[in-house]
C-alpha cells in the first residue's frame, strides 16, 4: 500500500507528533523535486537534513511512502547519532536553522496550523538542546553558555540550567 503525503500532513507527522522514526531513504520522490530544489538541504553535519528536505519535497510535490520494507538501515560507530558528544555545538546550529526552516515552511499555514506546529516546535527544540548540552562535553558547554544569544545558536537560558541538573544527576549515578 501506497501512502501518499502533502505539506500539512507531513509537517504535522514530523514537527507534532514526535513519532517520526523514518530515514530520509524511506521516503520516494520524483527526481524532478530534487534536482529543482538542488538537492538535499544542508546543514552542519547533515542533522536535521532528512527532516528538512523531506518537509521541503513535500511542499514542492508531495512524497510517498509504502508499508512493506524496501530497505535496511544500520547504526555504527561513524554515525553522528550515536556519538553523543560528538559534534554539538554543530548539532545545535542545525537545530536552529532547521527550526527557520520550520518557521518559512509554515507561514502561508492557517495561522492556527502555525501557532500549533511553530508551538511544538519550540518545545520539542528546548528538550533536543537540552539534552544536546547535558552529552557536551564542559568546553562546548561553556562555549554555547556564552554564545547563547547569538542568531547562529539561540539556545534558551533554561535549557543550560536543565542541562546542569542532569549533567551533575549523571555524573552522581557514575560515583555511586
Amino acid at each position: 500500500m501506497l501512502f501518499q503525503y502533502g505539506l500539512n500532513q507531513l509537517l504535522w507527522f514530523i514537527t507534532v507528533s514526535g513519532y517520526r522514526l523514518q530515514t530520509i531513504s524511506e521516503f520516494m520522490y520524483r527526481t524532478r523535486h530534487i534536482k529543482e530544489q538542488g538537492g538535499y538541504i544542508p546543514l552542519p553535519k547533515a542533522w536535521c537534513s532528512d527532516h528538512a528536505s523531506v518537509i521541503s519535497l513535500a511542499k514542492n510535490g508531495g512524497i510517498a511512502t509504502c508499508n512493506k520494507f524496501l530497505l535496511q538501515f544500520r547504526m555504527s560507530g561513524l554515525n553522528i547519532s550515536t556519538g553523543d558528544s560528538k559534534y554539538v555545538i554543530e548539532k545545535v546550529e542545525a537545530q536552529v536553522q532547521y527550526t527557520h526552516m520550520i518557521e518559512q515552511f509554515v507561514k502561508d499555514e492557517p495561522i492556527d496550523v502555525q501557532l500549533l506546529i511553530l508551538r511544538v516546535r519550540r518545545d520539542k527544540i528546548r528538550d533536543v538542546l537540552t539534552v544536546l548540552l547535558i552529552n557536551a562535553t564542559w568546553h562546548d558547554f561553556f562555549f554555547l553558555c556564552r554564545n547563547r544569544n547569538s542568531e547562529k545558536y539561540m539556545v534558551p537560558s533554561r535549557c543550560f540550567l536543565r542541562a546542569v541538573y542532569g549533567k551533575v544527576a549523571n555524573f552522581l549515578k557514575r560515583i555511586r
